[in-house]
Protein backbone atom coordinates (compact mmCIF):
# COMPACT_ATOMS: atom_id res chain seq x y z
CA UNK A 1 0.00 0.00 0.00
CA UNK A 2 1.06 3.58 -0.85
CA UNK A 3 1.05 6.08 2.41
CA UNK A 4 -1.11 9.44 2.04
CA UNK A 5 0.08 12.06 3.52
CA UNK A 6 -2.16 14.94 4.29
CA UNK A 7 -0.39 18.52 3.91
CA UNK A 8 -2.22 21.63 5.43
CA UNK A 9 -0.88 25.04 4.55
CA UNK A 10 -2.11 27.56 6.30
CA UNK A 11 -2.45 31.06 4.21
CA UNK A 12 -2.70 33.82 7.26
CA UNK A 13 -0.61 35.89 8.39
CA UNK A 14 -1.51 35.51 12.59
CA UNK A 15 -0.10 32.39 14.65
CA UNK A 16 -1.91 29.27 14.51
CA UNK A 17 -3.89 28.93 17.80
CA UNK A 18 -6.07 26.15 16.91
CA UNK A 19 -5.43 22.39 17.58
CA UNK A 20 -2.98 20.40 15.67
CA UNK A 21 -4.14 16.87 16.35
CA UNK A 22 -7.15 14.75 17.07
CA UNK A 23 -6.68 14.29 20.94
CA UNK A 24 -6.25 18.20 21.52
CA UNK A 25 -9.85 18.48 20.27
CA UNK A 26 -11.70 16.13 22.49
CA UNK A 27 -12.75 17.06 25.47
CA UNK A 28 -11.59 13.92 27.17
CA UNK A 29 -8.33 15.00 28.83
CA UNK A 30 -7.82 11.58 30.85
CA UNK A 31 -4.80 9.86 29.35
CA UNK A 32 -6.11 6.44 30.48
CA UNK A 33 -8.64 6.43 28.01
CA UNK A 34 -7.06 8.65 24.99
CA UNK A 35 -4.33 5.84 25.12
CA UNK A 36 -7.15 4.04 23.63
CA UNK A 37 -7.63 6.81 20.91
CA UNK A 38 -6.09 6.28 17.39
CA UNK A 39 -4.66 9.91 17.07
CA UNK A 40 -4.41 12.13 14.10
CA UNK A 41 -1.54 14.95 13.76
CA UNK A 42 -2.16 17.61 11.13
CA UNK A 43 1.10 18.43 9.22
CA UNK A 44 0.62 22.18 9.03
CA UNK A 45 2.54 25.18 7.53
CA UNK A 46 2.32 28.26 9.13
CA UNK A 47 4.25 31.40 7.41
CA UNK A 48 4.38 32.87 11.33
CA UNK A 49 6.59 29.98 11.99
CA UNK A 50 8.87 29.51 9.06
CA UNK A 51 12.78 30.16 10.11
CA UNK A 52 14.67 32.06 7.18
CA UNK A 53 16.19 28.55 6.08
CA UNK A 54 12.86 27.04 5.77
CA UNK A 55 11.79 29.13 3.10
CA UNK A 56 15.09 27.49 0.92
CA UNK A 57 12.81 23.92 1.23
CA UNK A 58 10.19 25.53 -1.43
CA UNK A 59 11.05 24.50 -4.39
CA UNK A 60 8.15 26.19 -6.50
CA UNK A 61 6.50 29.96 -6.41
CA UNK A 62 4.70 28.50 -3.16
CA UNK A 63 8.22 29.83 -1.51
CA UNK A 64 7.17 33.66 -2.15
CA UNK A 65 3.59 33.24 -1.36
CA UNK A 66 4.76 31.49 2.25
CA UNK A 67 7.56 34.90 3.09
CA UNK A 68 5.22 37.20 1.32
CA UNK A 69 2.40 36.28 3.55
CA UNK A 70 5.01 36.49 7.07
CA UNK A 71 6.31 39.86 6.25
CA UNK A 72 2.32 41.15 5.25
CA UNK A 73 1.67 42.40 8.54
CA UNK A 74 4.43 45.06 8.41
CA UNK A 75 4.39 47.28 5.67
CA UNK A 76 8.23 48.42 6.15
CA UNK A 77 9.44 44.89 5.80
CA UNK A 78 7.17 43.99 3.17
CA UNK A 79 8.54 46.68 1.01
CA UNK A 80 12.14 45.22 1.62
CA UNK A 81 11.72 41.99 0.86
CA UNK A 82 9.74 42.69 -2.88
CA UNK A 83 12.60 45.00 -3.31
CA UNK A 84 15.74 42.71 -2.11
CA UNK A 85 14.15 39.88 -3.75
CA UNK A 86 15.26 39.08 -6.92
CA UNK A 87 11.76 36.21 -7.34
CA UNK A 88 9.56 39.29 -6.96
CA UNK A 89 10.83 41.16 -10.18
CA UNK A 90 9.21 38.25 -12.04
CA UNK A 91 6.36 36.38 -10.49
CA UNK A 92 3.71 34.23 -12.17
CA UNK A 93 0.45 36.30 -12.38
CA UNK A 94 -1.65 33.64 -11.19
CA UNK A 95 0.56 33.38 -8.02
CA UNK A 96 0.72 36.92 -7.64
CA UNK A 97 -3.16 36.85 -7.14
CA UNK A 98 -2.81 34.02 -4.69
CA UNK A 99 -0.94 35.96 -1.96
CA UNK A 100 -3.09 38.99 -3.20
CA UNK A 101 -5.97 37.31 -1.61
CA UNK A 102 -4.23 35.35 0.73
CA UNK A 103 -2.87 38.68 2.81
CA UNK A 104 -5.75 41.44 1.23
CA UNK A 105 -2.96 43.47 0.19
CA UNK A 106 -5.19 45.51 -2.81
CA UNK A 107 -2.69 45.04 -5.42
CA UNK A 108 -3.57 45.73 -8.76
CA UNK A 109 -2.63 43.80 -11.90
CA UNK A 110 -3.25 44.86 -15.46
CA UNK A 111 -5.01 41.93 -17.25
CA UNK A 112 -3.36 41.15 -20.18
CA UNK A 113 0.04 40.55 -17.97
CA UNK A 114 1.37 37.03 -17.72
CA UNK A 115 4.16 38.07 -15.25
CA UNK A 116 4.02 40.60 -12.20
CA UNK A 117 6.99 43.23 -11.47
CA UNK A 118 5.56 42.96 -7.36
CA UNK A 119 8.16 45.89 -7.20
CA UNK A 120 5.79 47.96 -8.91
CA UNK A 121 2.85 46.83 -7.75
CA UNK A 122 4.43 47.55 -4.21
CA UNK A 123 4.86 51.21 -5.23
CA UNK A 124 1.71 51.56 -6.09
CA UNK A 125 0.26 50.65 -3.17
CA UNK A 126 3.03 51.95 -1.01
CA UNK A 127 1.43 55.46 -2.43
CA UNK A 128 -1.84 54.41 -1.13
CA UNK A 129 -0.21 53.18 2.44
CA UNK A 130 0.97 57.18 2.41
CA UNK A 131 -2.35 58.84 1.50
CA UNK A 132 -4.28 56.67 3.93
CA UNK A 133 -1.81 57.16 6.55
CA UNK A 134 -2.05 61.02 5.78
CA UNK A 135 -5.66 60.71 5.77
CA UNK A 136 -5.77 59.11 9.94
CA UNK A 137 -3.25 61.72 10.75
CA UNK A 138 -5.86 64.71 9.72
CA UNK A 139 -8.43 62.53 11.47
CA UNK A 140 -6.69 61.75 14.23
CA UNK A 141 -5.81 65.40 14.51
CA UNK A 142 -9.13 66.98 13.85
CA UNK A 143 -10.34 64.39 16.63
CA UNK A 144 -7.94 65.55 19.27
CA UNK A 145 -8.67 69.29 18.13
CA UNK A 146 -12.41 68.23 19.01
CA UNK A 147 -11.70 66.97 21.80
CA UNK A 148 -9.79 69.45 23.23
CA UNK A 149 -12.39 71.96 22.16
CA UNK A 150 -15.05 69.85 24.64
CA UNK A 151 -12.39 69.87 27.64
CA UNK A 152 -11.90 73.45 27.60
CA UNK A 153 -15.55 73.66 27.17
CA UNK A 154 -16.44 71.43 29.99
CA UNK A 155 -13.89 73.53 32.06
CA UNK A 156 -14.99 76.80 31.21
CA UNK A 157 -18.90 75.42 32.35
CA UNK A 158 -17.34 73.85 35.53
CA UNK A 159 -15.50 77.18 35.88
CA UNK A 160 -18.92 79.36 35.32
CA UNK A 161 -20.86 77.13 38.02
CA UNK A 162 -18.52 77.42 40.22
CA UNK A 163 -18.40 80.81 40.31
CA UNK A 164 -22.36 80.81 39.80
CA UNK A 165 -22.17 79.01 42.94
CA UNK A 166 -19.76 81.60 45.02
CA UNK A 167 -22.22 84.43 43.98
CA UNK A 168 -25.18 83.19 45.71
CA UNK A 169 -23.34 82.34 48.45
CA UNK A 170 -21.16 86.03 49.39
CA UNK A 171 -25.14 87.31 48.36
CA UNK A 172 -27.15 85.03 50.32
CA UNK A 173 -25.06 84.34 53.57
CA UNK A 174 -23.21 87.72 53.37
CA UNK A 175 -19.59 85.75 53.52
CA UNK A 176 -16.16 86.55 52.48
CA UNK A 177 -15.27 85.33 48.61
CA UNK A 178 -12.64 82.64 50.64
CA UNK A 179 -15.15 81.64 53.38
CA UNK A 180 -17.49 80.87 50.04
CA UNK A 181 -14.35 78.98 48.74
CA UNK A 182 -13.86 76.79 51.97
CA UNK A 183 -17.60 76.04 51.79
CA UNK A 184 -17.13 74.76 48.18
CA UNK A 185 -13.94 73.04 49.07
CA UNK A 186 -12.48 74.66 46.16
CA UNK A 187 -8.10 73.25 46.20
CA UNK A 188 -5.64 76.05 47.27
CA UNK A 189 -4.03 75.66 43.94
CA UNK A 190 -6.89 76.57 41.81
CA UNK A 191 -8.27 79.81 43.82
CA UNK A 192 -6.34 82.53 43.22
CA UNK A 193 -7.52 81.82 39.08
CA UNK A 194 -11.03 81.71 40.46
CA UNK A 195 -10.97 84.49 42.31
CA UNK A 196 -9.60 86.42 39.54
CA UNK A 197 -12.65 85.36 37.14
CA UNK A 198 -14.65 86.22 39.94
CA UNK A 199 -13.73 89.50 40.22
CA UNK A 200 -13.51 90.15 36.75
CA UNK A 201 -17.57 88.88 36.31
CA UNK A 202 -18.20 91.48 39.17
Amino acid sequence: MIPVITLVVYFGAEVWDAPRSLCEMLEVKDKRVLGYVNDYHLNLIVPAELQESDFEKFTTDLREVMRYIQCSADKQKLSWLVENDHRFSKMDRNTAMLLNECTGSGLKFRESEGSVDMCEAIKELRKEWYEQGQQKGREKGREEGREKGREEGREEGEQTGIINSLKALVKNLGISLERAMDILEIPEDKRPSIAKVYKEMQ
